[in-house]
């Protein structure tokens, strides 16, 4: 395999694509291979098929979709990485909700078995902890979408959105623990999306109708479930600061979907949202562009080289 510089990163790719196709490896370097060998996807499920980041992203490698190890129809080769994420996890299963006093709808795969799982799995394909470290070094971990079902799981059992905020500093710090462990562990590329602008998905301001016109902002979307967003994703971005310092080898970068969603929500004229709570694919591919635009949407700042391509 070789690294070339010849032809141009692809918009068309879904929002991380480009980000992980382009961060880690400027396209001048002369090295053997792709960025990345495998890919490790923790967090919520995605189950829409056109929109499954997951799914654009492996194409971008030449790399199949990473298979979930609970599926029940059979083998699956995980040379390639596997997809731990699982529909409505949460972030440490049910003793957050027992102490708010809600339950989760379904019992899924939490954020804390997923990462029991993927240890369980790494002593299982590796002979030796240098060997384990190696496979480590050439993968690239994503933790999507954690902590949301906690809050949508709070909304729904009836809490209001001041009183979830009370939940805002155990999913963060559970968050950060799977952080922690996976670094520890030998993980040192990693992308950590925060929180789209709930206020904006009908998904959610469904579940807190108001007729005040101040409810809303210019752009109709709920302010205080906005504001629930920012919070979490100023208390998640602070947890990523403090793992910066203590793990400074590992790339821990930050995508702020909020202020991108709403950019590209005053930019654009079109159908931003699919089911209430996805994107739709012509969203998800403008949102491309807004996050490489180079305008704080990374943080740490991602250079963008302007041509780059991964060939096998």
């Amino acid at each position: 395999m070789a690294f070339t510089s010849h032809r141009p990163c692809s918009s068309s790719f879904s929002v991380i694509v480009v980000l992980c196709f382009c961060f880690i490896i400027p396209c001048y370097a002369q090295i053997k291979g792709c960025p990345f060998d495998a890919i490790y996807n923790f967090g919520d499920g995605e189950s829409s098929p056109p929109l499954r980041m997951l799914d654009h992203l492996a194409s971008a490698f030449h790399l199949p979709p990473p298979p979930s190890p609970y599926a029940k129809d059979g083998q699956f080769p995980f040379y390639y990485g596997t997809n731990f994420a699982s529909r409505g996890s949460t972030i440490g299963g049910t003793p957050i909700f027992a102490e708010k006093h809600t339950q989760p709808q379904s019992q899924t795969h939490s954020l804390e078995s997923q990462e029991y799982s993927f240890i369980k799995f790494l002593k299982s394909i590796t002979s030796s902890p240098e060997q384990a470290l190696e496979m480590l070094r050439r993968s690239l971990f994503i933790i999507n979408e954690a902590g949301l079902n906690d809050y949508k799981n709070a909304f729904q059992h009836g809490k209001s959105v001041s009183q979830a905020y009370t939940y805002v500093p155990p999913v963060v710090a559970g968050i950060k623990v799977t952080l922690m462990g996976l670094i520890e562990d030998g993980a040192t590329n990693i992308l950590v999306p925060g929180s789209l602008p709930l206020g904006c998905l009908p998904g959610y301001t469904a579940l807190f109708p108001s007729n005040d016109p101040t409810s809303y902002d210019a752009d109709k979307c709920n302010k205080e479930l906005n504001s629930f967003a920012v919070l979490h994703n100023d208390h998640l971005q602070q947890a990523l600061r403090v793992l910066r310092e203590e793990f400074p080898h590992a790339r821990i970068v930050y995508l702020d979907y909020y202020n991108a969603f709403m950019a590209l929500l005053h930019n654009h004229a079109m159908s931003l949202v699919s089911d209430g709570l996805g994107l739709t694919e012509e969203a998800l591919k403008s949102l491309v562009d807004t996050l490489i635009s180079q305008k704080g949407f990374a943080y740490p700042k991602v250079e963008f080289p302007e041509v780059c391509h991964c060939v096998m």
